[in-house]
């Protein structure tokens, strides 16, 4: 029993990426929170409760968030099937998928710098405040970034493998990630640079790819949705594409702006939150100086942080 704990022990400490997935796992799990504790927890609550599928993509707040609804649903439905509590069930799934961004994540950053960056980088994401309460609480976030994060990786598995289908999986869930909070548009120069860099003879067809799926996908949801509120189409466009953009809040650099700013700052200094601003801040000014190419990629992530 000793000898195979200590194996055990021994394989875990020799690879390092298993054993923080399994910190995070056990982490994430001891602080599920099945209640809904947000303003629109209870509604995703109610929706998934719905017994009727396509019902239950329209009955929650405009625009509806489907991607969310698809990989969340049907966990629920059986989960009340079997007669077990759905609320835990549909956090547990939450973690997986959290667990699976945090491995995606990994793969990324190791792809374009090293691994022991890509380990250090990884810890940090794992205890971002705000992404541990959306591992562990009801929020729609988890889903469109698993979606984002596993189409990029799936796109560069496509760079190093050549296999087409890497590519069209891809498509399909980026363009899910896009359905679901049309927002993550202002990450595609994240996603892009990155393909442009590692291997830009192949950016114009990954490019091509992408668009002719989300298009598609995209143009046919304004269809089925149109018909089903009884709205015309340009009106459906609107709603799901362009009318939370007036909700941007521009802010006015003056003196008050930026006293309000440093304000809000200050609560800020309970977590670590500064340490990661500054550690960022110095990696962008070494890569400025030794690798132009990370400059960019890490700058592009920085700005698409700082819009959203």
């Amino acid at each position: 029993m000793i000898k195979n704990t200590n194996k055990i022990n021994s394989y875990l400490l020799n690879n390092k990426e298993l054993l923080l997935l399994l910190i995070f796992i056990f982490s994430r799990i001891y602080f599920i929170n099945p209640f809904g504790v947000f303003f629109d927890s209870n509604e995703y609550l109610d929706i998934l409760s719905n017994s009727n599928f396509i019902t239950s993509l329209f009955i929650g707040h405009f625009p509806p968030h489907e991607g969310y609804i698809l990989i969340f649903w049907p966990i629920y439905q059986f989960a009340q099937f079997l007669k077990i509590n759905p609320s835990y069930i549909v956090i547990y799934e939450q973690i997986l998928l959290s667990t699976i961004i945090i491995y995606c994540f990994y793969k990324i950053t190791s792809y374009i710098s090293s691994k022991s960056i890509a380990l250090i980088a990884s810890i940090l994401i794992s205890i971002t405040p705000l992404f541990w309460i959306a591992n562990v609480s009801y929020m729609v976030e988890i889903s469109y970034v698993f979606f984002y994060i596993s189409s990029l990786y799936l796109s560069i598995l496509y760079l190093k493998k050549n296999k087409i289908y890497y590519l069209y999986i891809s498509s399909i869930f980026l363009t899910l990630s896009f359905i679901t909070y049309s927002a993550v548009l202002l990450w595609m120069p994240v996603y892009l640079s990155i393909i442009y860099f590692k291997n830009k003879e192949k950016l114009i067809k990954i490019s091509i790819i992408l668009f002719i799926f989300s298009f598609i996908f995209s143009f046919l949801r304004v269809i089925l949705i149109s018909s089903i509120i009884h709205k015309t189409f340009q009106g459906t466009f609107y709603d799901l594409y362009i009318s939370k953009t007036t909700q941007v809040n521009i802010v006015q650099y003056n003196l008050q702006e930026i006293l309000i700013l440093i304000r809000n700052f200050i609560p800020l200094l309970r977590n670590y939150t500064p340490v990661v601003i500054i550690i960022s801040f110095i990696s962008l000014i070494i890569s400025f100086f030794k690798n132009k190419k990370y400059f960019t990629v890490w700058t592009s992530m920085g700005i698409t942080c700082c819009i959203r």
